[in-house]
């Protein structure tokens, strides 16, 4: 009877190990997950018809055309409503449509829509 039961920990044990490794248990915090841009707030709307944008200032992707540089509106509820001009976000882009809207001078406008944008955790 012994056997079975050492058996039985035996494979929970490994089971428990393998769910921490696919989970990242053993990952870096630090490291920048590469689906993830990093940006900088630089337009918030203050009841002027301004939109939310980040300025993407760091990237990993290659074969985009979110480059360095490039404008992305967002939804200021993934952060709380709680932004600043200047702000370092971390994010994910899921889906972005092209900026076709008006310009004009007394706002920064983007290149880009985001139209599903996650905040990343790091």
């Amino acid at each position: 009877m012994k056997t079975k039961e050492l058996r039985t920990a035996s494979i929970c044990f490994i089971m428990l190990l393998f769910c921490a490794a696919i989970s990242g248990g053993g990952c870096d915090k630090n490291k920048q997950n590469s689906q993830c841009f990093q940006g900088k707030v630089v337009s918030i709307n203050k009841g002027d018809g301004c939109n939310y944008i980040i300025e993407i200032q760091k990237t990993d992707k290659n074969n985009s055309m979110l480059i360095v540089g490039s404008r992305i509106t967002f939804d200021p509820k993934l952060l709380g409503n709680i932004v600043e001009l200047g702000d370092i976000i971390y994010f994910r882009v899921i889906e972005y449509e092209i900026w076709e809207g008006p310009a004009t001078t007394d706002c920064i406008w983007p290149n880009f829509i985001g139209t599903q944008i996650e905040v990343c955790e790091n």
